[in-house]
Protein backbone atom coordinates (compact mmCIF):
# COMPACT_ATOMS: atom_id res chain seq x y z
CA UNK A 1 0.00 0.00 0.00
CA UNK A 2 1.12 3.42 -0.97
CA UNK A 3 0.37 6.22 1.26
CA UNK A 4 -0.14 9.77 -0.54
CA UNK A 5 -0.72 12.78 1.78
CA UNK A 6 -1.68 16.15 -0.19
CA UNK A 7 -4.30 17.66 1.43
CA UNK A 8 -2.88 20.46 3.53
CA UNK A 9 -3.59 20.14 7.43
CA UNK A 10 -3.05 16.26 6.89
CA UNK A 11 -1.15 14.75 9.73
CA UNK A 12 0.72 11.26 10.06
CA UNK A 13 1.29 10.07 13.36
CA UNK A 14 1.84 6.56 15.20
CA UNK A 15 -0.17 4.57 17.47
CA UNK A 16 1.11 1.73 19.61
CA UNK A 17 4.27 1.26 17.71
CA UNK A 18 2.31 -0.77 15.00
CA UNK A 19 0.09 1.61 13.30
CA UNK A 20 0.19 5.09 10.91
CA UNK A 21 -2.79 7.02 11.70
CA UNK A 22 -3.97 10.25 9.63
CA UNK A 23 -5.34 13.06 11.42
CA UNK A 24 -6.96 16.31 10.05
CA UNK A 25 -8.20 18.66 12.25
CA UNK A 26 -6.76 17.13 15.89
CA UNK A 27 -9.34 13.76 14.24
CA UNK A 28 -7.77 10.65 13.05
CA UNK A 29 -9.42 9.98 9.67
CA UNK A 30 -7.83 6.71 9.28
CA UNK A 31 -6.12 4.19 10.92
CA UNK A 32 -3.13 1.83 8.91
CA UNK A 33 -1.12 -0.77 10.13
CA UNK A 34 2.69 -0.34 9.22
CA UNK A 35 2.99 -4.08 7.36
CA UNK A 36 0.66 -2.94 4.90
CA UNK A 37 2.54 0.26 4.33
CA UNK A 38 5.10 0.18 1.18
CA UNK A 39 5.93 3.78 0.69
CA UNK A 40 4.96 7.27 1.95
CA UNK A 41 4.63 9.80 -0.06
CA UNK A 42 4.39 13.44 1.54
CA UNK A 43 3.64 16.90 0.10
CA UNK A 44 3.37 20.61 0.55
CA UNK A 45 0.98 21.09 3.54
CA UNK A 46 1.22 18.34 4.97
CA UNK A 47 2.48 17.48 9.06
CA UNK A 48 4.60 14.20 10.05
CA UNK A 49 5.99 12.97 13.48
CA UNK A 50 9.50 11.65 14.02
CA UNK A 51 7.54 8.56 15.63
CA UNK A 52 6.17 7.97 12.39
CA UNK A 53 9.25 8.63 10.79
CA UNK A 54 11.29 6.44 12.99
CA UNK A 55 8.62 3.61 12.56
CA UNK A 56 8.95 3.95 8.68
CA UNK A 57 12.76 3.14 9.15
CA UNK A 58 12.41 0.49 11.39
CA UNK A 59 10.27 -1.61 9.04
CA UNK A 60 12.07 -0.33 6.00
CA UNK A 61 9.95 2.08 4.32
CA UNK A 62 11.19 4.82 2.14
CA UNK A 63 9.58 7.98 2.47
CA UNK A 64 9.32 10.16 -0.56
CA UNK A 65 8.60 14.71 -0.09
CA UNK A 66 7.17 16.14 -3.17
CA UNK A 67 6.55 19.33 -4.31
CA UNK A 68 3.01 20.45 -5.16
CA UNK A 69 3.69 19.93 -8.81
CA UNK A 70 4.82 16.21 -8.18
CA UNK A 71 8.63 16.56 -8.27
CA UNK A 72 10.48 14.36 -5.93
CA UNK A 73 12.17 16.95 -3.68
CA UNK A 74 13.94 13.98 -1.14
CA UNK A 75 14.04 10.51 -0.20
CA UNK A 76 14.54 9.34 2.92
CA UNK A 77 15.63 5.55 3.12
CA UNK A 78 16.50 3.44 5.96
CA UNK A 79 20.27 2.68 7.06
CA UNK A 80 22.26 0.57 5.53
CA UNK A 81 25.33 -0.54 7.09
CA UNK A 82 26.76 -3.06 4.83
CA UNK A 83 29.85 -1.08 4.08
CA UNK A 84 32.08 -3.43 2.67
CA UNK A 85 29.90 -4.31 -0.59
CA UNK A 86 29.22 -0.86 -0.80
CA UNK A 87 32.92 0.19 -1.31
CA UNK A 88 33.83 -2.91 -3.52
CA UNK A 89 30.76 -1.83 -5.86
CA UNK A 90 31.24 1.86 -6.13
CA UNK A 91 34.96 1.26 -6.35
CA UNK A 92 34.04 -1.49 -9.68
CA UNK A 93 31.74 1.65 -11.04
CA UNK A 94 33.96 4.52 -11.24
CA UNK A 95 37.37 2.19 -12.96
CA UNK A 96 34.20 1.26 -15.59
CA UNK A 97 33.35 4.94 -16.13
CA UNK A 98 35.50 5.09 -19.39
CA UNK A 99 36.00 1.30 -19.78
CA UNK A 100 34.87 -1.11 -22.53
CA UNK A 101 33.07 -2.47 -19.92
CA UNK A 102 31.27 1.13 -19.61
CA UNK A 103 30.35 1.23 -23.11
CA UNK A 104 28.81 -2.28 -23.09
CA UNK A 105 26.53 -1.38 -20.30
CA UNK A 106 25.72 1.85 -22.18
CA UNK A 107 24.23 -0.02 -25.63
CA UNK A 108 22.54 -2.25 -23.38
CA UNK A 109 20.76 -0.08 -21.69
CA UNK A 110 20.13 1.76 -24.87
CA UNK A 111 18.67 -1.32 -27.01
CA UNK A 112 16.57 -2.57 -24.12
CA UNK A 113 14.92 1.24 -24.22
CA UNK A 114 14.69 0.76 -28.20
CA UNK A 115 13.21 -3.23 -27.71
CA UNK A 116 10.71 -2.10 -24.69
CA UNK A 117 9.50 1.23 -27.02
CA UNK A 118 9.01 -1.21 -30.09
CA UNK A 119 7.10 -3.84 -28.02
CA UNK A 120 4.67 -1.30 -26.15
CA UNK A 121 3.86 -0.07 -29.93
CA UNK A 122 3.44 -3.17 -31.61
CA UNK A 123 1.13 -4.09 -28.43
CA UNK A 124 -1.30 -1.45 -29.86
CA UNK A 125 -0.34 -2.30 -33.85
CA UNK A 126 2.48 0.60 -34.40
CA UNK A 127 5.23 -0.15 -36.11
CA UNK A 128 9.05 1.33 -35.85
CA UNK A 129 12.36 0.88 -37.99
CA UNK A 130 14.97 0.34 -35.74
CA UNK A 131 16.74 -2.06 -37.34
CA UNK A 132 20.02 -0.41 -39.10
CA UNK A 133 20.72 1.85 -35.47
CA UNK A 134 20.49 -1.35 -33.54
CA UNK A 135 23.14 -3.03 -36.06
CA UNK A 136 25.09 0.48 -35.76
CA UNK A 137 25.00 0.31 -31.59
CA UNK A 138 25.72 -3.29 -31.17
CA UNK A 139 29.17 -3.12 -33.41
CA UNK A 140 30.67 -0.22 -31.34
CA UNK A 141 33.00 -1.87 -29.30
CA UNK A 142 35.53 0.26 -27.43
CA UNK A 143 36.22 2.19 -24.58
CA UNK A 144 33.47 4.64 -23.90
CA UNK A 145 34.94 7.82 -24.34
CA UNK A 146 32.59 11.33 -24.97
CA UNK A 147 32.56 11.32 -28.87
CA UNK A 148 31.14 7.31 -28.12
CA UNK A 149 28.49 8.47 -25.52
CA UNK A 150 27.33 11.74 -27.87
CA UNK A 151 27.16 9.12 -30.73
CA UNK A 152 24.99 6.56 -28.45
CA UNK A 153 22.93 9.81 -27.43
CA UNK A 154 22.06 10.90 -30.80
CA UNK A 155 20.78 7.27 -31.65
CA UNK A 156 18.70 7.31 -28.72
CA UNK A 157 17.39 11.15 -29.80
CA UNK A 158 16.41 10.02 -33.47
CA UNK A 159 14.32 6.86 -32.09
CA UNK A 160 12.84 8.75 -29.34
CA UNK A 161 11.41 11.13 -31.99
CA UNK A 162 10.16 8.57 -34.34
CA UNK A 163 8.62 6.69 -30.83
CA UNK A 164 6.24 9.69 -29.53
CA UNK A 165 5.38 10.38 -33.17
CA UNK A 166 3.79 6.95 -33.02
CA UNK A 167 2.83 6.45 -29.37
CA UNK A 168 0.86 9.88 -29.90
CA UNK A 169 -1.32 8.67 -31.96
CA UNK A 170 -3.04 6.39 -29.23
CA UNK A 171 -3.77 9.53 -26.83
CA UNK A 172 -7.00 11.25 -27.44
CA UNK A 173 -6.63 14.39 -29.56
CA UNK A 174 -8.46 16.23 -26.77
CA UNK A 175 -4.72 16.29 -25.19
CA UNK A 176 -2.49 14.57 -27.92
CA UNK A 177 0.61 17.14 -27.78
CA UNK A 178 2.51 17.96 -31.20
CA UNK A 179 5.94 16.75 -29.60
CA UNK A 180 7.57 15.26 -26.30
CA UNK A 181 8.45 18.54 -23.81
CA UNK A 182 10.33 18.19 -20.57
CA UNK A 183 9.99 20.25 -17.92
CA UNK A 184 9.16 23.33 -19.59
CA UNK A 185 6.04 22.42 -21.30
CA UNK A 186 2.35 23.78 -21.09
CA UNK A 187 1.15 21.10 -22.50
CA UNK A 188 -1.49 18.95 -20.13
CA UNK A 189 -0.40 15.40 -21.70
CA UNK A 190 3.24 16.13 -21.71
CA UNK A 191 3.21 17.14 -17.46
CA UNK A 192 1.64 13.68 -17.11
CA UNK A 193 4.34 12.27 -18.85
CA UNK A 194 6.93 13.91 -16.81
CA UNK A 195 4.97 13.18 -13.29
CA UNK A 196 4.48 9.34 -14.19
CA UNK A 197 8.52 9.42 -14.98
CA UNK A 198 9.10 11.42 -11.41
CA UNK A 199 7.22 8.74 -9.52
CA UNK A 200 9.48 6.13 -11.35
CA UNK A 201 12.73 8.16 -10.72
CA UNK A 202 11.39 7.58 -7.07
CA UNK A 203 11.75 3.57 -7.46
CA UNK A 204 14.80 2.93 -9.50
CA UNK A 205 16.57 5.48 -6.93
CA UNK A 206 15.69 3.48 -3.83
CA UNK A 207 16.55 0.39 -5.79
CA UNK A 208 20.37 2.25 -6.59
CA UNK A 209 20.60 2.69 -3.41
CA UNK A 210 20.18 -0.67 -2.03
CA UNK A 211 22.61 -1.96 -4.56
CA UNK A 212 25.48 0.40 -3.21
CA UNK A 213 25.92 1.87 -6.50
CA UNK A 214 26.40 5.61 -6.96
CA UNK A 215 23.63 7.30 -8.94
CA UNK A 216 25.49 10.19 -9.99
CA UNK A 217 27.70 8.21 -12.35
CA UNK A 218 26.44 6.79 -15.40
CA UNK A 219 27.46 5.54 -18.61
CA UNK A 220 24.52 6.34 -21.20
CA UNK A 221 23.92 10.06 -20.04
CA UNK A 222 27.60 10.71 -18.21
CA UNK A 223 28.31 12.96 -15.61
CA UNK A 224 26.03 16.13 -15.24
CA UNK A 225 26.13 18.63 -12.28
CA UNK A 226 23.76 17.75 -9.42
CA UNK A 227 22.36 15.14 -12.03
CA UNK A 228 22.00 11.28 -11.05
CA UNK A 229 22.94 9.95 -14.12
CA UNK A 230 22.48 6.53 -13.55
CA UNK A 231 19.44 7.31 -12.37
CA UNK A 232 18.38 8.71 -15.74
CA UNK A 233 20.10 5.67 -17.29
CA UNK A 234 17.93 3.15 -15.86
CA UNK A 235 14.96 4.89 -16.27
CA UNK A 236 15.11 4.25 -20.06
CA UNK A 237 14.28 0.59 -19.57
CA UNK A 238 10.84 1.24 -17.59
CA UNK A 239 9.63 4.43 -19.80
CA UNK A 240 7.28 1.93 -21.36
CA UNK A 241 5.44 1.45 -18.09
CA UNK A 242 4.55 5.05 -17.40
CA UNK A 243 3.65 5.47 -21.19
CA UNK A 244 1.20 2.64 -21.30
CA UNK A 245 -0.24 3.16 -18.00
CA UNK A 246 -1.39 6.68 -19.39
CA UNK A 247 -2.71 4.96 -22.70
CA UNK A 248 -5.84 4.22 -20.43
CA UNK A 249 -5.38 6.40 -17.19
CA UNK A 250 -5.42 9.33 -19.75
CA UNK A 251 -9.28 8.51 -20.49
CA UNK A 252 -10.26 8.98 -16.98
CA UNK A 253 -9.52 12.60 -17.03
CA UNK A 254 -11.35 15.83 -17.70
CA UNK A 255 -9.45 18.32 -20.04
CA UNK A 256 -10.76 21.31 -17.73
CA UNK A 257 -11.76 19.98 -14.34
CA UNK A 258 -8.90 17.90 -13.54
CA UNK A 259 -6.09 20.44 -14.10
CA UNK A 260 -5.14 23.64 -12.30
CA UNK A 261 -2.80 26.30 -13.71
CA UNK A 262 -0.12 27.48 -12.00
CA UNK A 263 1.39 30.81 -14.30
CA UNK A 264 1.10 29.17 -17.68
CA UNK A 265 1.58 25.69 -16.06
CA UNK A 266 -1.17 22.82 -16.18
CA UNK A 267 -0.73 20.67 -13.22
CA UNK A 268 -3.00 17.95 -12.05
CA UNK A 269 -5.56 19.38 -8.97
CA UNK A 270 -4.15 17.52 -5.66
CA UNK A 271 -6.56 15.02 -5.70
CA UNK A 272 -6.41 13.52 -8.85
CA UNK A 273 -2.51 13.95 -8.58
CA UNK A 274 -2.80 11.64 -5.24
CA UNK A 275 -4.80 9.23 -7.39
CA UNK A 276 -2.34 9.58 -10.06
CA UNK A 277 0.66 8.26 -8.14
CA UNK A 278 -1.91 5.83 -6.52
CA UNK A 279 -2.76 4.15 -9.34
CA UNK A 280 0.84 4.25 -11.21
CA UNK A 281 2.03 2.76 -8.31
CA UNK A 282 0.05 -0.26 -8.49
CA UNK A 283 1.52 -1.17 -12.33
CA UNK A 284 4.57 -1.66 -10.09
CA UNK A 285 3.02 -4.59 -8.96
CA UNK A 286 1.67 -6.44 -12.09
CA UNK A 287 3.15 -9.36 -13.27
CA UNK A 288 5.53 -9.89 -15.72
CA UNK A 289 7.12 -12.78 -18.12
CA UNK A 290 10.88 -12.21 -16.88
CA UNK A 291 13.21 -14.61 -14.46
CA UNK A 292 14.28 -12.92 -11.25
CA UNK A 293 18.02 -13.29 -9.93
CA UNK A 294 17.14 -16.19 -7.90
CA UNK A 295 14.95 -18.50 -10.02
CA UNK A 296 12.08 -18.37 -8.20
CA UNK A 297 9.47 -19.48 -11.33
CA UNK A 298 9.44 -17.39 -14.48
CA UNK A 299 7.40 -14.53 -13.32
CA UNK A 300 8.51 -11.46 -11.53
CA UNK A 301 6.38 -8.23 -9.98
CA UNK A 302 7.74 -5.16 -12.08
CA UNK A 303 8.57 -3.62 -8.51
CA UNK A 304 10.80 -6.56 -8.06
CA UNK A 305 12.37 -6.49 -11.71
CA UNK A 306 13.00 -2.37 -11.11
CA UNK A 307 14.83 -3.17 -7.60
CA UNK A 308 17.01 -5.89 -8.81
CA UNK A 309 17.83 -4.16 -12.45
CA UNK A 310 20.33 -2.26 -10.28
CA UNK A 311 21.51 -5.31 -8.59
CA UNK A 312 22.36 -7.40 -11.53
CA UNK A 313 24.48 -4.41 -12.85
CA UNK A 314 26.56 -4.08 -9.40
CA UNK A 315 27.02 -8.00 -9.99
CA UNK A 316 28.76 -7.24 -13.71
CA UNK A 317 30.67 -4.57 -12.10
CA UNK A 318 32.52 -6.95 -9.18
CA UNK A 319 33.21 -9.19 -11.63
CA UNK A 320 30.35 -11.67 -10.72
CA UNK A 321 28.64 -11.73 -13.92
CA UNK A 322 30.26 -12.31 -17.25
CA UNK A 323 27.96 -9.71 -19.30
CA UNK A 324 25.08 -7.43 -18.15
CA UNK A 325 21.72 -7.95 -20.14
CA UNK A 326 19.84 -4.98 -19.37
CA UNK A 327 15.71 -5.60 -18.76
CA UNK A 328 14.30 -6.25 -22.15
CA UNK A 329 10.20 -7.38 -22.25
CA UNK A 330 9.87 -10.10 -24.59
CA UNK A 331 6.84 -10.27 -27.77
CA UNK A 332 3.96 -11.60 -25.13
CA UNK A 333 4.80 -9.27 -22.11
Amino acid sequence: MQIVLNGFGEYLGEKNTEILTISENHEVKKEIPIYEVEELYLMDGNSVSTSALSLCALYDIPVMLLSHTGKILSINMPFNINGECRVETRLAQYESRNSTKGCEIAKSILLSKINNQRQLLAKHNLIISTEIIEERITKINQPLTQEIRARLNSYEGKLSQQYFKQYFYLIPSTFRPDKREGYKTQNKFNNLLNLGYEVLNAEIYKAVLLSHLDPYLGWLHGNQYLKPSLIYDLIELFRYNVDEFLVSYILKLDPKDSFEMEGKKPYLTSLEMKNYIIELSKTFDKTIKYQRIKKFGKKSKLRTVIKEEPIRLAQYLRGEKTEYLSFRLNNSY
